[in-house]
């Protein structure tokens, strides 16, 4: 196992990601955001969910050079269209008018849409707590569908995450990030690729069965 610093870790990702069709703003929106939940611990979106971005920019599900486009709809709402890009871009480009308008009318919002999955759903809120101290609640949808209502077998719902910060007046920061189910399905997916049976509870079959297999989930 090879040791790297943090800044040799974010030229590697970003490399990686203009290699794979990224713009070069797009490649270190990504990188910032994959490399700062590694370091953090946060490995399920961390350089494991790196690869699912790197696969979608080469196969052209999402579009390394979409640029995206913000509107101040109200005095407090922006809204982000990403073109069939990542989210990331977006989002920090909009984040400190976000600040500044919370920080002049108590409270502003972000709204992005047309982007592929944003990954490390904390790094954001994190940044408006401890940067701009404000609390800050962020949420995403996801799709497809993959989960059935209880008793069912027919997907339904998705596993949509939410995560929320504030910091204290001596700096610390408490940060939660979450899906909204038992398990996000990248931690399913990390359990197949090591052969792991997953926790009951967890998941079903396409049968609407309980399942500790992976792959049957």
């Amino acid at each position: 196992m090879k040791s790297l610093t943090f800044n040799e870790a974010l030229n590697l990702a970003k490399k990686a990601a203009l290699n794979c069709g990224a713009s070069k703003n797009h490649a270190l929106a990504l990188a910032r955001s994959i490399v700062t939940a590694e370091a953090e611990g946060n490995h399920a979106v961390g350089f494991a969910h790196f690869l699912d971005y790197l696969d979608a920019l080469k196969e052209g599900r999402i579009d390394g050079q979409a640029k995206p486009e913000i509107a101040q709809t109200t005095p407090i709402i922006q809204t982000i269209d990403a073109k069939g890009g990542m989210q990331h871009l977006g989002v920090d480009l909009a984040l400190n008018g976000l600040a500044e308008a919370a920080k002049t009318f108590g409270l502003a919002a972000i709204s992005s849409r047309n982007g592929y999955t944003i990954g490390a759903l904390a790094y954001y809120p994190r940044i408006l707590a401890e940067s701009h101290g404000l609390v800050s609640l962020c949420f995403a949808n996801a799709a497809p569908a993959v989960m059935p209502a209880s008793g069912g077998s027919t997907p339904r719902f998705c596993t949509n995450p939410m995560a929320f910060a504030v910091a204290d007046h001596l700096g610390r920061t408490i940060v939660i990030d979450q899906s909204s189910t038992a398990a996000a399905i990248v931690s399913i997916k990390q359990a197949a690729d090591r052969g792991d049976s997953i926790p009951e509870g967890w998941a079903l079959t396409k049968d609407g069965e309980p399942t500790i297999d992976p792959f049957e989930a």
